[in-house]
């Protein structure tokens, strides 16, 4: 059987976003579909109403799973179930385990604002330690397109995971990638302190990444994709932000120092799934093939 794309979702009214990206990376990936809504975590408050309550919530995660009926009309390779779980999180990542699922995915916090990701306590807390990538849908989100895949890119292990991720996704939609690398002056206090000229150090810096993204760029050429890459400067997380507009997606890598394999989110990570304009895709560093995908172009650049 295929390793699905998991979809979380409740009943916080953004079931039908994580749907349409959930069938969005589906489709992508050639894959199955599995949309769970988690419940019982409140019997644990419970005592002898537990037994009777526990149907209750049944019945209401069935419902809250028909939300996702809609979107999902016409589409043949999904299923849906009711979870019993000690929490969403436990529940979402025991099940990714055990269906060696290629990604999760969720909706953002009702509290974010319109056509923007802010991902929640569920989706935080799977960013920390999921087993395969995980996806934020923005709130609203509606749009199907995968026409153009952003890329945070700086040839470290975790921006080469997010890279052969959206190369595989590409792969999948014909999609065009477009690579950022962005160049963060660091602060003037501590090169007064350190004595070395900024200017040069800063040019140097600006001439590696740019050899970084032609890289990049040659590989993803070879592998019959189209690409583009841009050098930015500024404040990274402020700096990708912005430029999400113009994605219907943005990959990102894991921290480097998170376990192998898994995602264990940074600062820059965290700051994307908090106010981008587009869905957003947290991948586990150091895993060649994250989507099981084949050919040349998945195995990405090597460092």
């Amino acid at each position: 059987m295929s390793r699905p794309v998991i979809v979380g979702i409740d009943g916080s009214g953004q079931a039908e976003g994580a749907a349409t990206l959930g069938r969005m990376l589906s489709e992508a990936l050639h894959t199955r579909l599995l949309v769970v809504c988690c419940y019982g975590y409140e019997l644990r408050m419970m005592s002898s109403a537990a037994v009777l309550f526990e149907e209750v919530l049944r019945d209401a995660a069935t419902t809250v799973l028909g939300q996702a009926a809609n979107v999902l009309e016409g589409f043949s390779s999904w299923d849906a179930t009711a979870l019993l779980t000690a929490s969403p999180v436990q529940g979402l990542l025991e099940l990714a385990e055990s269906e060696d699922a290629m990604a999760i995915v969720v909706g953002s916090s009702h509290r974010g604002g319109v056509g923007r990701a802010l991902a929640g306590s569920v989706g935080t807390r799977l960013v920390q330690s999921a087993p395969c990538a995980v996806a934020v849908a923005p709130r609203g989100y509606r749009d199907a397109n995968l026409g153009v895949i952003g890329v945070a890119y700086d040839e470290t292990a975790e921006a080469q995971s997010a890279l052969r991720g959206a190369v595989a996704l590409a792969s999948g939609r014909g999609a065009q990638l477009r690579l950022l690398s962005v160049v963060e002056p660091p602060s003037r206090a501590i090169f007064a302190a350190a004595s070395p000229d900024i200017v040069t150090f800063l040019d140097d810096l600006r001439g590696l990444r740019r050899d970084q993204l032609r890289r990049a760029e040659a590989m993803i050429s070879d592998g019959g994709l189209s690409a583009t890459s841009d050098l930015l400067e500024g404040a990274v997380v402020e700096t990708l932000a912005e430029q999400t507009g113009s994605f219907d997606l943005l990959a990102v890598g894991s921290r480097r120092y998170g376990p192998l394999r898994r995602i264990a989110a940074g600062s820059v990570s965290i700051g994307l799934l908090r106010g981008a304009a587009c869905p957003v895709l947290v991948l586990p560093r150091d895993i060649h093939d994250p989507f099981g995908a084949s050919g040349a172009a998945a195995e990405g650049p090597r460092a």
